[in-house]
């Protein structure tokens, strides 16, 4: 198997280290950034031992353990610095309070007094009692009130001393985000039609965007008061930094949810970029979809009803199943197929607003081809009628039909979302 090229349903392994200095140049990064927030010269080499006290597994294995190494180096490609996963939890605030707590009686009387507030609001984050509570409110569901990167949690909190090996110990590891492939195009020149370029779909966040509600109880207030500071924080580093890659907005968390890659080309500084395919061909779920769509680029009677294919992706999750559509495209557009072979794939895409339909109108004109069967969208956040509002609610409108194609005449389902996928299917057969 040739897996240079890409299946539908394959991830490639993306890789960016941290904003850094890497040519000595002088110019401040986020790693020299908050090295300067931690007390701590880039240049200092240092040197990493496991800790007793932190389970093996917390380390991942590339981390070169024993050996001499600069400080920058170690946060631009070892250190996450940039997601806010870890940084909104319980755990991380709670260990705030205790270097806070530790260090404050060694604090200067002025840093001290400036931090009176802070120094509530941390106690607050940090107490048993509240923190699951605030935590939920600032999370809110999937959509979070904020986006904060480290050094924005550091500069909300500038009282808190963060030793860096305490720091180790509390961040996770740097480690390559995996996205699937929607898309690809091969180099015609050479006679094995190498891979040239791979499209990928990620999701984007503005936190300038992002608002919240000021009233509601102690709970509520407290979380409304940490994600405006945080969303301050974070606006104050985005002006600070320039704008993106159309200059108009440099807002733009770049965490868990805004990759590097959403304006990897409009740095000032270049920073490399590591891909991998080494996962190509190797997953359950692209070998099960290739092994889908095989049947429709395969020349059948023109009279053969093949068992129905259905796709159900919602937001960043249709990228698979989009490839696998082009590739249904590619197959027809070629002409091998039969012109009046009858389709059966049938496409569910849902999305928050039409503005995030990005592949609406690539489905349509899948379906235009015959390429595929049936199209159907759900908008989640439009008043616009004649739209379902969730995937699941196509499903269920369609569950007589979806039990009976699955259950009795050999149906396969393919479905990428997050909330309980396979629950709300199973769900769904089983009415």
């Amino acid at each position: 198997m040739n897996f240079i090229t890409p299946s539908p349903g394959d991830v490639v392994e993306v890789f960016i280290p941290n904003d850094y200095d890497m040519h000595n140049s002088g110019y401040s990064g986020e790693v020299e950034k908050l090295c300067d927030r931690l007390n701590l010269n880039p240049s200092q080499w240092c040197e990493i031992h496991r800790s007793p006290f932190v389970p093996p597994t917390h380390f991942p294995p590339w981390l070169p353990f024993q050996s001499q190494i600069q400080i920058r180096t170690l946060l631009a490609y070892f250190v996450d610095i940039s997601s806010c996963g870890y940084l909104l939890r319980p755990t991380f605030f709670q260990t705030l309070w205790r270097l806070a707590t530790l260090s404050k009686t060694t604090q200067p009387p002025t840093v001290a007094e400036k931090g009176v507030g802070t120094m509530e609001l941390l106690e607050t984050c940090a107490s048993k009692e509240m923190a699951p509570f605030i935590y939920g409110i600032v999370m809110n569901g999937g959509s979070s009130l904020c986006y904060p990167r480290l050094i924005d949690m550091l500069n909300v909190f500038p009282f808190v001393k963060i030793p860096i090996e305490r720091l180790l110990e509390v961040s996770g590891p740097l480690r390559p985000r995996r996205f699937s492939v929607s898309d690809y195009t091969l180099d015609d020149s050479s006679a094995e039609k190498r891979l040239r370029s791979i499209q990928l779909c990620l999701r984007r966040v503005d936190v300038i965007g992002v608002k919240s509600d000021n009233v509601g109880n102690d709970e509520v207030n407290a979380a409304c008061i940490l994600a405006e500071k945080l969303r301050a924080a974070a606006l104050h580093r985005g002006s600070m930094n320039g704008g993106n890659c159309n200059g108009t907005t440099p807002f733009l968390f770049k965490g868990h949810v805004s990759h590097p890659l959403c304006t990897f080309g409009s740095r000032p500084h270049p920073l490399p970029m590591f891909v991998g395919t080494k996962m190509f061909g190797t997953t359950l779920f692209a070998r099960g979809l290739k092994e889908a769509i095989m049947p429709f680029m395969t020349q059948t009677a023109a009279s053969t009803t093949l068992p129905l294919l259905i796709l159900v992706g919602a937001g960043t999750g249709i990228a698979p199943l989009v490839c696998a559509v082009h590739e249904l495209v590619r197959y027809r557009q070629g002409g091998a197929g039969c012109k009046t072979q009858i389709p059966n794939c049938w496409v569910v895409y849902g999305a928050r607003n039409f503005a995030e339909l990005v592949y609406h109108r690539k489905l349509q004109e899948a379906l235009e081809l015959n390429a595929i069967s049936r199209y159907d969208v759900s908008i989640s956040r439009s008043s616009s009628e004649g739209y379902f509002k969730y995937v699941t609610d196509v499903l269920d409108a369609h569950s007589e039909e979806l039990r009976g194609a699955l259950l009795e005449r050999g149906a396969r389902l393919f479905a990428l979302w997050t909330g309980g996928t396979f629950e709300i299917i199973t769900a769904t057969v089983g009415k």
